[in-house]
């Protein structure tokens, strides 16, 4: 049994980000940093009667371009490729963890209190797998699909949140495995217990994430062929307006459903399901005003789950 200090945090991280996405959509100004590209406006920022006005106000000015987004992908597919190598290495015994790397792992990562079992060698390294061609899809599409407009901006929020996110996605899974290759003299008994990926219920993710990744893959190859700002109405598009968030849900319910009993793992799909509802609602809005300017009506009911909200 193991506690990660390092694992504790970014609970408590995301945990804190997702508060603070509920708390934003209390407050007109706040909300204001849940928006990007199309829905992004930053004309409210003078309409709020908070006495935080000009402090938000200031905030909502530091701005990146939307492009930087790739950087995202950069980090995951850079932590996840070096994770694999780091633990197939691990377990192939052509690195060895020495005597300094167990005393900083002791002092900084891991505590020898029995709080949560390691996560078995083979689900830890299907996962980063699954990570590494999430990561490698979205690079693909971020260089030969999307084209983002130069003057598209983010909030530099957005962009902080993004990194720790794809960062600690990886480093969690890294974190909660090496105990498993900690000799008896350590904190933790050396054991190295596999679960067998033959399962229905790993199979069942395995699909579940594929069928995810292939239809988000569509959903943004449409998405990228409309005319800047048009209104989808391309397969689940015709049943939520986000259906590519829809997607990115399964994704990491699919990860979640193999991981179980990982407590992050459950912060990290409340946490995207938190975020993408929101970004849900405001896209949901944008459209609906967008269609009334053109006379119609958005017919669409749902705006991330269908059938559901």
């Amino acid at each position: 049994m193991v506690y990660s200090y390092l694992g504790h945090l970014i609970d408590i991280v995301l945990i804190n980000f997702t508060s603070l996405v509920l708390l934003a959509t209390l407050f007109s100004l706040s909300s204001e940093f849940l928006k990007y590209g199309k829905t992004s406006t930053n004309k409210e920022a003078g309409k709020s009667k908070f006495k935080l006005d000009k402090i938000v106000s200031f905030l909502l000015k530091l701005q990146l371009p939307k492009s930087w987004f790739i950087h995202f992908y950069v980090i995951s597919f850079i932590c996840s490729s070096l994770f694999i190598i780091f633990l197939i290495s691990l377990k192939n015994k052509s690195l060895v963890l020495g005597d300094e790397t167990l005393d900083f792992l002791q002092k900084f990562i891991i505590s020898p209190n029995s709080i949560q079992t390691p996560l078995p060698y083979d689900i830890s390294l299907l996962v980063l797998f699954l990570n590494l061609i999430q990561a490698s899809r979205r690079l693909y599409e971020c260089y030969f699909n999307f084209k983002p407009n130069k003057f598209s901006k983010i909030n530099v929020s957005h962009y902080v949140v993004g990194i720790f996110f794809y960062f600690a996605i990886n480093v969690n899974i890294l974190i909660k495995t090496i105990p498993n290759f900690i000799d008896e003299s350590s904190i933790i008994e050396k054991k190295i217990n596999s679960k067998t990926l033959f399962n229905l219920r790993i199979i069942f993710s395995i699909l579940l994430f594929i069928i995810a990744s292939i239809d988000q893959h569509i959903n943004h190859v449409h998405l990228s062929k409309l005319v800047k700002y048009s209104i989808p109405r391309f397969g689940l598009f015709k049943l939520c307006c986000c259906a590519h968030y829809f997607d990115e849900i399964l994704l990491y319910l699919s990860e979640f459903i193999i991981l179980m009993t990982d407590r992050t793992a459950f912060v990290i799909l409340v946490w995207v399901l938190v975020n993408l509802s929101v970004s849900s609602n405001e896209t949901f809005k944008f459209y609906q005003k967008k269609s009334k300017e053109q006379g119609k009506k958005y017919t669409v009911r749902y705006r991330i789950i269908p059938l559901v909200y």
